[in-house]
């Protein structure tokens, strides 16, 4: 899914993950996913984290990995622009931007 995304032109964008952690992910992008003041990965909540956070970012569009469960989280927040680029049997990947 990275590779995936890389191709699509999202190779620097910052991978932040939705309700788990995601360590097959520290492999093809671990310098790229979220972290805490201590190096561990930081999930998200919901998508009103998930605005906060890339309004840290400075509004620039991100990666998100999202459990299947909480897909429609994404695609039902009127403020996102929402691009699901892949998904394995757990996770999807998707390209979020800001409206």
């Amino acid at each position: 899914m990275v590779r995936a995304a890389n191709d699509l032109g999202f190779r620097s964008n910052k991978i932040l993950l939705m309700h788990s952690y995601d360590y097959n992910a520290e492999f093809y992008a671990g310098d790229r996913l979220q972290r805490d003041r201590d190096g561990r990965q930081t999930r998200l909540f919901g998508t009103a984290e998930l605005r906060e956070q890339m309004r840290v970012l400075g509004g620039r569009p991100v990666l998100v990995l999202v459990p299947h469960e909480y897909e429609s989280q994404l695609t039902a927040d009127d403020a996102l622009n929402v691009k699901f680029i892949g998904s394995n049997r757990e996770k999807s990947l998707a390209a979020v931007s800001l409206r």
